[in-house]
């Protein structure tokens, strides 16, 4: 089983990690920058126990390191899930703190207005003392654009989701067909990843390069 451990912070503020890939294998050591939570509520008025409709967060940083294209690859660092909400927000501050992150990308639309409420409240009452910013996520309502762009940085090697992730198992078994009928509503780990993505393409657009039309699932970039 994939070990991903939080190993402190460099003088100059970049996060450590160690990764375990293997069992039993050697860890590496890789430093990151850039952490962004998304946070993915669950549907509106949703009662589902369902856990793929559950609330779910991620934490996304990009390696120090670039590739030789130029591009900063990327790694699921921290995810988290709940049925209660409050209890949600408290698993996703408590991570941003220990990888100091301090964005969130969710989706603030009216659909989503009761959940985005609690969530400011929480934070004004139990968290103001993080320097936190939520903020909306670009394109939150077109699930294609943003699963597309995670499937085919995943293809190239530039995103890594570990295999025992929970957003990792939905991407394997999301299919075309799901695509055609309301995914935003059914795959909570896809959401918040797409979320924390396309902030990231709107500050560096050279990560993954133009958005490309969506032709198929690409399941070998899951396996």
């Amino acid at each position: 089983m994939e070990e991903i451990q939080y190993k402190g912070k460099t003088a100059d503020n970049l996060v450590i990690v160690e990764i375990t890939k293997e069992p039993g294998g050697n860890p590496e050591k890789k430093y990151f920058h850039g952490i962004r939570c998304g946070l993915a509520f669950p549907p509106p008025g949703s009662t589902s126990t369902d856990q793929n409709t559950y609330g779910y967060f991620c934490l996304i940083g990009q390696e120090v390191n670039r590739l030789l294209t130029g591009q900063y690859p990327m790694t699921l660092l921290a995810e988290g899930q709940d049925a209660v909400i409050l209890e949600l927000f408290r698993k996703m501050f408590d991570a941003m703190v220990v990888f100091g992150a301090t964005e969130i990308f969710t989706d603030l639309s009216q659909s989503y207005r009761f959940y985005a409420e609690h969530l400011m409240n929480y934070y004004r009452m139990k968290r103001s003392s993080q320097d936190i910013i939520i903020e909306q996520a670009p394109y939150a309502d077109v699930f294609r654009q943003g699963f597309e762009t995670a499937d085919r940085m995943a293809s190239s090697k530039l995103l890594y989701i570990p295999k025992s992730s929970i957003a990792r198992s939905q991407f394997k078994v999301i299919k075309k067909e799901d695509l055609d009928m309301r995914p935003e509503m059914m795959f909570n780990g896809i959401n918040a990843v797409r979320y924390v993505l396309a902030a990231m393409e709107m500050v560096e657009v050279s990560i993954t390069g133009p958005p490309a039309k969506l032709k198929t699932v690409s399941p070998l970039a899951w396996t």
